[in-house]
């Protein structure tokens, strides 16, 4: 870990640098470094955001780059914001995308789009860099979900609102879909049952309909 004091006297920039093979028995060790090291650094509000985007990243790199490529995540803390990188020899830029109902992959970056303030991906001497901000002035939880009911809202407006939305319903139904993800990692840590809460989301839904 590197720590770099601002002679402005504002926060300190933190910095980890965590090499690895993209490999997938590495991932579980990745998400446990950087636990640690929001633990250390007093931001463990954001680790199940975090988590999903480290993985997310990880996992793509496996995929899209191929596995035992080289690559190299970075956390970093500075400007009231924790960025995250995800390095490796690809200069293919990912791009995001909707995916069917029977995709087994494109909505990994749907999910890191909904769970961050922002990301970009841009090229380097090596391949290339994706690169993820999250806040660190509110708890990632809450600010999320607000930020897809949100995105849900806007796409219930319709195109009369947003004329550069080329297909609402499909948008609406991502948004749905990060909605929910987002509310079962918020009650994965008190034990919950996702295939029972969506059961019982379900019924309360055709209820209602009915």
């Amino acid at each position: 870990m590197y720590q770099f004091r601002d002679p402005r006297g504002v926060a300190p920039r933190q910095r980890c640098v965590v090499p690895f093979e993209a490999e997938p028995r590495e991932v579980a060790g990745l998400r446990l470094v950087m636990q640690n090291q929001l633990r250390l650094w007093g931001t463990s509000e954001l680790t199940e955001q975090a988590e999903v985007v480290v993985t997310e990243l990880a996992t793509n790199v496996i995929k899209h780059v191929g596995e035992g490529s080289p690559a190299a995540l970075c956390l970093e803390t500075r400007d009231g914001v924790l960025q995250i990188e995800m390095h490796d020899t690809s200069a293919e830029l990912p791009a995001c995308r909707l995916a069917g109902p029977d995709d087994e992959g494109g909505r990994g970056l749907a999910l890191i789009a909904a769970l961050t303030d922002s990301w970009f991906a841009r090229a380097t001497a090596g391949g290339k860099v994706v690169h993820c901000q999250l806040a660190l002035s509110e708890a990632g939880s809450a600010r999320q979900l607000r930020r897809s009911i949100s995105d849900i809202s806007s796409c219930a407006d319709g195109e009369e609102a947003r004329p550069a939305l080329a297909d609402t319903a499909s948008a609406a139904k991502e948004a749905v879909s990060v909605l929910i993800a987002n509310l079962l990692w918020w009650l994965a840590p008190f034990g919950a049952d996702t295939d029972d809460i969506l059961d019982r989301a379900r019924s309360h839904f055709e209820a209602e309909r009915a």
